[in-house]
């Protein structure tokens, strides 16, 4: 039967020539009951394509909520060290901040040292198992160089995992003592976030994107802009309110010098 669709066909076979000529009543019902037949294809023999993409779009969905449930996660583990270890009396915007460092900081170790584990020593995130392999493999679908242990993406990693990873959480210890040293750091940390994520999609962009994937929603709206422009905007800001805090510290020593320079002129 052909394969363009999915047609019932019906077959129909007459009843044998009688050679008697018997009442129509025999004849009408011999096709009723015996001769007329039709035969209904089952459906998944019929169209067997139809059941595959649904099962296939299910195992999508089922990694896509496990992968995104399991950031949120950590989201949650940051604002809730916020609400534990920060004093009540501290701002909204230092619990904002300590947040997003808490959760940095979880999300490098966890989340991207599993990747660098399953992407160094001839391993990749294709070919292993478990559960944070099974995660990745969802986010390789948007960016298929995470899939196939790409040498540039491994080596920011390297970086990011133990460098920056350690550093938030410094950043965290420091703004939870209040320790002034906390805009230094902060801004180091920024500025190679920010360096890390332009070094990862450059190489794309100059080379027509051939390894992203913006056919979904999914792939393109949450994995592909939202993940990645949350370490743009989160650090720039992160950049700007140190910049405003040191300013502001060394407009502060600037006049208290002046005017300790004044008051012994004076004298």
């Amino acid at each position: 039967m052909s394969d363009r669709g999915c047609t019932s066909h019906m077959t129909l076979i007459p009843p044998p020539p009688s050679s008697s000529s018997s009442s129509s009543t025999c004849l009408l019902a011999n096709l009723s009951t015996r001769h007329l037949q039709f035969r209904f294809p089952a459906h998944h023999h019929c169209c067997p394509h139809h059941n595959a993409p649904a099962s296939k779009m299910d195992e999508q969905t089922k990694q896509s909520l496990l992968a995104n449930g399991f950031v949120a996660l950590l989201v949650t583990g940051g604002f809730l060290s916020s609400q534990l270890l920060l004093p009540k009396r501290a701002s909204a915007k230092t619990r904002f901040i300590f947040t997003w460092l808490a959760f940095d900081a979880l999300c490098h170790s966890i989340i991207e040292g599993s990747f660098l584990y399953y992407s160094t020593f001839g391993r990749s995130i294709n070919t292993s198992q478990g559960f944070l392999a099974y995660l990745w493999k969802d986010y390789a679908r948007a960016d298929k160089r995470w899939g196939w242990s790409d040498p540039t993406v491994v080596s920011l990693e390297i970086l990011t995992v133990l460098g920056a990873g350690p550093l938030a959480a410094y950043c965290c210890y420091l703004l939870l003592t209040d320790v002034a040293a906390y805009h230094y750091w902060a801004v180091v940390l920024s500025t190679a976030e920010l360096y890390g994520g332009f070094m990862t999609f450059c190489p794309e962009w100059l080379t027509q994107n051939k390894n992203l994937d913006a056919s979904d929603w999914m792939l393109f709206y949450v994995y592909l802009c939202f993940m990645n422009l949350a370490w743009v905007f989160i650090p720039f800001y992160l950049l700007l309110d140190s910049y405003g805090s040191i300013t502001a510290g060394l407009r502060t020593v600037a006049g208290a010098t002046a005017a300790a320079t004044k008051t012994q002129k004076s004298k």
